[in-house]
């Protein structure tokens, strides 16, 4: 290769999506990135040096010593710190140009070495001095949006940490609001690698929790060289569902090849993998970050980054190759590990901070994976550790099967028995037999396509059980829009949930009783039918999350349609004791009723012409003369288009 070509160029190819960036080594107070080849966009600064830490030490271990201030709570607010002066705070080598190196993001480091959380109001006060002052440099000297600071030293007490991470956040949204504090963590959930028994990812819910779900609160991954547990990559599920702004990589990840040379092992570059497709999929900005590279001398520093820029590269062309579809073959169990991530985090974040207003919870029709429960697991694991198990009756409400839920109901006490729950658990057959009202309902069903009525029903139904409930999911909602299917087959009822092989002629919108929808076609196309899903929505975080369980096609005779034409659609979702009965209905649950209309807008001849206008208003030439209109009008030629229907369809009938 010739040695003139910009490498930049390589960056450039996946950098919509990925931040590629360097920890730079620090020498006399300034950093360089002369080292590091070109292929990357972002460098992660400390934002203070050695020499701020040594100042503040020194004036502290002065203070204490001071016979004056033997008692530190009575006299800490007479020690304060000042603003950093230049020789304190990290800067680049003057010197240092390079043309084909083009940085388009930075990320501020915040001092490691002060003391978060501890029951010494002192040390408090000095850590979050030291903290704002930097998030002052930071944006004022580098212009940095995204600061990372350490995680709690101590486990045991991660109320502590999370008051002072809320000074940090009340501070941030005065200051500058979108400014994102990401707390550096392990991604593995291996206990040994965290103080205490809490893994990474309970840790950062705890976390969150503590800080109520602050939209400015992210974490940042750090990847481990070994993984003990993995099973399924349980916790990466995890992982993926929470706000993760970047991926930390320190040079003691890698491995030597056979070739000598420093590569990621199989997991860690899967890891990297997913992340970066959630960030292709959702249009969101990931940064990988590379530190500590000048420790092992045995690589050059570039060849880290050459290396990461290859993978980041080759997971780029894959997904662009694959377009939208790089989720389309979802199987049941992705699905329902979505789900359960989802609902584990907002079921765990939620009872944590509300748990002494709940006493009676209800599993709803909970489904079995591998001859297993996992929503039981869970709830019975959470009450456990919280600690007041003993104080809160949970009640599980099995599915129906054949029109009984003996069949379950066996199944659920078999598998209860040997599990020996130590809480109030106990299965009833049916709703009206409970009389205590229901303060929580959750449910992790999948497979009853009927559960987005039963469930929307509940409320209504069971008022007095049900009036002041908190439900997770909060709602199971189908949802509609028109498509063009590619394959166009006419015999396939059911999609996977990650099936996206066709194109969409408008935005999806919610089914809601037997009201029409109407959508406005956004494409010259043909139409041929329409995508029904049916979604779990959550709304107990910091912006709502749809997670779709089921996806079904309603064939519609093929249309061509123009951009702006309107398509009205009347569906109605029927179970089988509200609709009639029929040979096809035996062994289905629903029956959905659907027609089209077809809508364009013409111009009405005998409404346009000379007409007077203001605003938004247009009325008649003859309505000028009434007193009620002001005299002040402008005569324009206006055309008035009447919406007029051009097709109807037949009434469709399809069982689900």
């Amino acid at each position: 290769m010739n040695n003139n070509v910009d490498k930049s160029i390589y960056t450039l190819r996946y950098n919509n999506f990925v931040n590629l960036g360097v920890k730079p080594e620090i020498k006399d107070s300034q950093f360089s990135i002369a080292n590091y080849g070109h292929r990357f966009n972002c460098i992660l600064i400390p934002i203070t040096n050695s020499l701020y830490k040594e100042n503040i030490r020194t004036k502290y271990i002065s203070f204490i010593n001071n016979p004056r201030n033997t008692s530190l709570y009575n006299n800490s607010n007479e020690f304060s710190i000042s603003f950093p002066t230049l020789e304190e705070i990290t800067t680049q080598h003057l010197d240092e140009k390079d043309e084909n190196l083009k940085i388009t993001k930075k990320i501020g480091l915040l001092s490691s070495w002060i003391d978060l959380g501890t029951t010494d109001p002192l040390i408090n006060k000095i850590s979050l001095k030291v903290i704002t002052n930097e998030l002052r440099i930071g944006v004022e000297m580098h212009g940095i949006d995204t600061f990372i600071i350490s995680p709690p030293k101590d486990c045991s007490d991660l109320s502590s940490y999370a008051e002072i991470i809320i000074k940090i956040l009340d501070y941030i949204k005065s200051y500058q609001p979108r400014l994102r504090l990401c707390i550096s963590l392990p991604i593995t959930t291996n206990d040994e690698l965290v103080n205490d028994r809490l893994s990474t990812w309970e840790l950062w819910i705890r976390i969150k929790c503590l800080c109520k779900n602050n939209s400015n609160l992210y974490v940042s991954l750090a990847l481990v060289k070994k993984y003990l547990s993995l099973k399924d990559l349980d916790f990466l599920t995890k992982w993926l569902n929470e706000h993760v702004d970047s991926i930390l990589i320190s040079s003691s990840v890698f491995q030597e090849n056979k070739f000598a040379q420093p590569v990621l092992n199989k997991i860690n570059q899967l890891i990297i993998e997913k992340f970066q497709e959630k960030s292709y999929k959702y249009h969101y900005h990931l940064s990988v970050l590379l530190h500590g590279l000048e420790k092992y001398p045995k690589f050059a520093e570039n060849i880290y980054i050459d290396y990461m820029d290859y993978i980041l590269a080759k997971n780029y062309d894959k997904m662009s190759m694959l377009g939208s579809q790089t989720q389309e073959n979802l199987s049941n169990t992705d699905v329902y590990n979505n789900l359960m991530a989802t609902l584990e985090a907002q079921f765990v974040s939620y009872y944590n901070a509300n748990h002494k207003a709940i006493s009676t919870l209800l599993i709803m029709m909970p489904e079995k994976q591998n001859n297993s429960y996992r929503l039981i697991d869970l709830v019975v694991k959470t009450l456990l550790n919280q600690g007041n198990s003993d104080l809160i009756q949970i009640f599980v409400l099995p599915e129906k099967e054949n029109g009984s839920t003996t069949v379950k109901i066996n199944e659920l006490s078999l598998f209860i028995k040997q599990k020996d729950y130590k809480v109030n658990l106990s299965i009833v057959n049916d709703l009206q037999t409970l009389h205590k009202p229901i303060n929580m309902v959750l449910t992790d069903n999948i497979s009853n396509i009927e559960l987005p009525i039963i469930y929307h029903s509940l409320k209504s139904k069971f008022k007095y059980l049900f009036d002041d409930c908190t439900c997770i999911p909060e709602q199971i909602i189908f949802s509609c829009k028109p498509i063009c299917t590619k394959e166009n087959n006419q015999k396939q009822r059911e999609f996977s949930v990650g099936y996206d092989n066709y194109i969409s002629l408008s935005n999806e919108k919610e089914v809601s009783g037997c009201s029409p929808i109407t959508y406005k076609i956004n494409k010259k196309h043909i139409l041929n039918g329409l995508l029904l899903s049916a979604s779990c929505k959550f709304s107990y975080g910091p912006e709502e999350q749809i997670v779709k369980i089921r996806k079904f096609y309603l064939p519609l005779k093929p249309m061509f349609l123009n951009k702006d034409m309107e398509l009205e659609i009347s569906l109605r979702i029927l179970q089988k004791e509200s609709a009639e009965s029929s040979t096809d209905f035996d062994k289905r649950k629903l029956a959905i009723n659907y027609t089209a209309s077809l809508f364009i807008y013409l111009v009405n001849e005998q409404l346009t012409g000379n007409v007077m206008t203001i605003g938004q208003l247009s009325i008649d030439e003859k309505d000028a003369l009434d007193e009620k209109f002001p005299k002040a009008y402008n005569n324009a030629d206006v055309e008035i288009h009447e919406r007029c229907l051009i097709l109807f369809d037949e009434l469709y009938i399809e069982y689900l």
